[in-house]
């Protein structure tokens, strides 16, 4: 059995190896400053969509079935269960800020403009 599973270990890797071994990207690196930045911005915006109406089908879920049982419960889970999501989106939602600053704002060639809503958000934000 262990020769066997040594066996079809190596040929688990051995399918998923590139020949050669040499990964390239298929960016250039003016692609770096627009469009890969972008999708780092819709993807966050997106997670953090997805984990908000999650939890809000998760907490009338939860409501619904525990209604007319024992409803004190409800409360006290949802607000428990919301912890992490708060956590989480404390650490990431700077980041989200950050990208989108730097993404859109000016860069460090352009003329200084008039202070953006990014820019006294971020001013805000940092304290």
């Amino acid at each position: 059995m262990i020769v066997g599973t040594l066996i079809a270990a190596v040929m688990f890797t051995t399918a998923f190896t590139v020949p050669g071994g040499i990964l390239t990207a298929r960016y250039a690196e003016v692609e770096f400053l627009k469009s890969l930045p972008l999708k780092l911005i819709i993807g966050l915006t997106c997670l953090f969509l997805s984990i908000v109406t999650m939890m809000a089908s998760f907490g009338s879920a939860l409501y619904l079935i525990l209604q007319e049982k024992s409803s004190w419960v409800t409360i006290p889970i949802i607000v428990l269960s919301m912890i992490p999501i708060v956590i989480f989106s404390i650490l990431q939602f700077p980041l989200l800020i950050e990208m989108t600053i730097r993404t859109f704002g000016a860069g460090i060639f352009d003329k200084p403009k008039k202070k953006s809503c990014f820019a006294k958000f971020r001013a805000c934000w940092q304290g």
